[in-house]
């Protein structure tokens, strides 16, 4: 199916994404910093990016704005449990889902958005954390 890049400063959360995406046949890549996002980016190529923006005791904004400006066709997805405050940046993203347990309205969101930028990669169902 599609390259998904998960960023999440907790490794659970990444875990159960990467575990749930690649069930559904996409091929995931997780980073847990900050700074290994940019940087993994060109390696990877990815289809779709989920970020949790609060990461490392820091809210993201900036580093998204960067993420964009220098790969204005990769879809961004916030997968998040702040709210309100991050809806005000919602145009950046291709989508917003507060994090739950129940991860049907993530992974509906994640089909939408690739449904609109679909570009298949090579393999299946594999999971890489870095």
């Amino acid at each position: 199916m599609a390259k998904i890049m998960v960023a999440d400063g907790f490794s659970a959360i990444r875990e159960l994404l990467m575990e749930e995406l690649a069930s559904e046949g996409h091929i995931v890549t997780a980073v847990g910093e900050i700074k290994s996002i940019q940087e993994r980016i060109p390696i990877i190529e990815p289809d779709l990016l989920i970020m949790d923006i609060y990461m490392n005791g820091k809210v993201s904004w900036t580093l998204l704005e960067e993420i964009i400006k220098h790969n204005p066709h990769l879809p961004a997805l916030i997968f998040t449990g702040y709210g309100a405050e991050e809806a005000l940046h919602s145009s950046l993203v291709d989508g917003f889902v507060v994090k739950s347990s129940d991860l049907d309205e993530l992974k509906k969101k994640v089909k939408e958005i690739l449904m609109r930028n679909y570009h298949p990669a090579d393999k299946k169902g594999q999971s890489i954390s870095v």
